[in-house]
């Protein structure tokens, strides 16, 4: 798509207007990445910031992102194929969602829910259980500021209302990096050095299909490592609920087969196990469904939410089944800022957008027609193809028989598109998978866009 020049971009960059952005996509102006302008920045940026940073994109400074376009200081233009690892559900600063938080400033950013209750707390919990699958749609709710705290508060209450410590959790798995999350994930990155501090978590096998063992039935062998967990290492009556990201983004956008969670809940239940759904990543729409357990017809005990919840504000939360979250008594969780108001009412316009602009029906379509130009891609090195409505993961392998993480390779793919207007990043259990997570709402054009990207990158990186 040929991109016209725009007045004045010798300078910071402007926000680019929602009419430039259904015209116009990619616009590289600058020979290497970062640009001056974005070295510059990024030098300033670093003078007081933990070296704990880790950023998905070397190169890249984040001047603005409106829709689904990311500029930099320089001028330069990427198609977002990221959505901020899937907040910006409907694009960032959607108008929408901007006048929403402009309204809600102007009545009070802050109120805390532990001194009295208001009301776009209650309304968005409202709105959102109401998109839920049936057994949760009565039930109740708490709001944080992010997907760890989530995960924790859903940890706590199982703990709590079963009255047993020990919580199953799946390898591969990624649930945050606070105590009780990071004890659930696996992955040595974020564990160094914290040893005895991360218990309470035993972990059974992902149903995993591309790396499971070799001519097992997938479902049989995962749900055979829970069995083995509950016969061998932690027994039922210690254990009080399973985690389990119902399609595994992190870890490489990993699907589960289609009879496993229902198999894995009948487990779970004649167990007296509650079965924990983190949708922290996948859930409020991103695979084409309002969440990602309604593809497999089960409804969880307890849900996670946040990311894509505050339409780019911090808000998470859970939801509990009504028997459940009522035995929570009453001030044994909280959160000082949890439930913001200004997050609130920006996550009620985000659900208003989704549903006026029926984007979780376009997610599912578009997403499936992207998916499969993806797997046209002719490349020796991808050994899989894997997707659901806006998320979608390309497993890289040296060896097609052996499966060899192709892990330099998929950073090659990351630059390369990088350098030519695109934002992906690579995650898995290896960092050998190519992940996109683009908005709901992306225009097809900067898929397209996209698309040519990613062929041309794949041919300028060999095995």
């Amino acid at each position: 798509m040929r991109a016209s020049p725009r007045e004045g971009s010798g300078g910071s960059a402007a926000p680019v207007s929602r009419r430039e952005e259904t015209e116009r996509a990619i616009r590289m102006v600058t020979s290497e990445l970062p640009g001056p302008k974005a070295k510059e920045k990024i030098e300033r940026f670093n003078r007081n910031v933990s070296n704990v940073r880790y950023h998905i994109l070397n190169g890249l400074f984040q001047e603005t992102t409106i829709g689904s376009l990311i500029t930099d200081p320089d001028g330069n233009r990427f198609v977002d194929m990221l959505s901020g690892v899937g907040v910006n559900a409907i694009g960032g600063a959607h108008p929408k969602v901007v006048a929403a938080v402009n309204a809600q400033m102007q009545r009070g950013a802050h109120f805390n829910m532990a001194v009295a209750p208001f009301e776009v707390y209650g309304e968005f919990l409202t709105r959102l259980t109401s998109t839920m699958p049936e057994g949760l749609r009565t039930g109740g709710g708490i709001l944080g500021n992010s997907g760890a705290e989530a995960v924790e508060a859903a940890m706590k209450l199982a703990r709590s209302h079963t009255d047993r410590p020990i919580i199953i959790a799946l390898d591969p798995c990624f649930h945050g990096r606070t105590a009780a999350a990071l004890a659930a994930t696996t992955g040595a990155k974020g564990r160094k050095h914290l040893g005895g501090a991360l218990t309470g978590v035993v972990h059974a096998s992902y149903p995993y299909a591309y790396r499971a063992p070799e001519g097992v039935n997938v479902t049989d062998w995962a749900i055979g490592t829970v069995e083995n967990v509950l016969r061998q290492i932690a027994p039922k009556e210690n254990v009080a609920a399973l985690i389990m990201e119902t399609i595994a983004g992190e870890p490489g956008v990993i699907i589960p087969p289609k009879d496993y969670l229902p198999r894995l809940q009948k487990l779970l239940k004649e167990n007296g196990i509650l079965h924990i759904a983190d949708e922290v990543q996948v859930g409020i729409g991103k695979t084409g469904r309002p969440w990602a357990v309604d593809h497999f017809g089960v409804t969880p005990d307890i849900i996670t939410f946040a990311k894509a919840a505050g339409g780019g504000l911090p808000l998470g939360g859970i939801v509990a089944r009504k028997e459940i979250s009522d035995a929570w008594p009453s001030g044994h969780h909280a959160s000082t800022f949890g439930g913001n108001a200004v997050a609130c009412a920006a996550g009620i316009a985000t659900l208003d957008v989704m549903q006026q602009d029926g984007l979780v029906d376009r997610a599912a379509r578009t997403g499936e027609a992207f998916l499969k130009r993806l797997r046209e891609i002719d490349s020796e090195l991808i050994g899989e193809v894997r997707g659901a409505g806006m998320l979608f993961g390309l497993e890289l392998v040296t060896d097609q028989r052996r499966k060899t993480p192709a892990v330099q390779q998929a950073t090659e793919i990351k630059e390369a598109a990088l350098r030519q207007g695109v934002a992906l990043s690579t995650t898995g259990p290896y960092g050998n998978v190519v992940r996109l997570s683009p908005a709901l709402n992306i225009p097809q054009q900067y898929l397209d866009e996209a698309a040519e990207v990613l062929e041309r990158a794949f041919k300028q990186v060999k095995a």
